[in-house]
């Protein structure tokens, strides 16, 4: 019995593949900017680009930078409390937002707005491998009376725009 348990602990330790995670997203915390964040992002000056790795995919969006250092001067693009309201990080001091929404236009039809956040993985995914993603997404009810049933995430050589 002894020498049989030796034997399966022996395969177990010494002919099993190890199998390790790798994190291919650069910054996928929010942790690393450049700049802090001053104000929720304007046409001019996306502060989505102060978050290190991450860009908006294209100048109409509007992607947003939220981080605890913004907290000693305005507020707006603070944690927790920012311009669209109370919102902790999942971990950390920093999180990104973006509109996404059903807006009604001048002559009265509705207009599909998005804005998106874009990052390159730090190395190319492999053909017939298997790969987990997951995000987190909160709804940001003091401002907000509707909320998407899907969001997801794009994978792609390209980039989007």
């Amino acid at each position: 019995m002894n020498k049989l348990f030796y034997i399966f602990l022996f395969i177990i330790l010494f002919c099993c593949e190890a199998k390790t995670q790798n994190n291919l997203v650069y910054n996928g915390d929010f942790e690393l900017y450049n700049t802090c964040p001053l104000n929720p992002s304007t046409p001019g000056d996306l502060q989505i680009e102060h978050c290190l790795g991450w860009t908006a995919p294209h100048k109409l969006g509007t992607s947003d930078y939220f981080n605890v250092c913004n907290n000693a001067g305005s507020t707006l693009a603070g944690v927790p409390k920012s311009l669209l309201g109370f919102q902790m990080p999942l971990n950390g001091n920093g999180y990104c937002g973006f509109f996404a929404s059903v807006v009604d236009s001048a002559d009265g039809e509705p207009y599909i707005y998005r804005e998106y956040l874009q990052t390159k993985l730090l190395q190319s995914l492999e053909k017939n491998k298997m790969y987990s993603f997951s995000f987190n997404v909160s709804h940001c009810r003091e401002t907000s009376t509707h909320s998407l049933i899907k969001i997801g995430a794009l994978f792609s050589s390209n980039n989007y725009t």
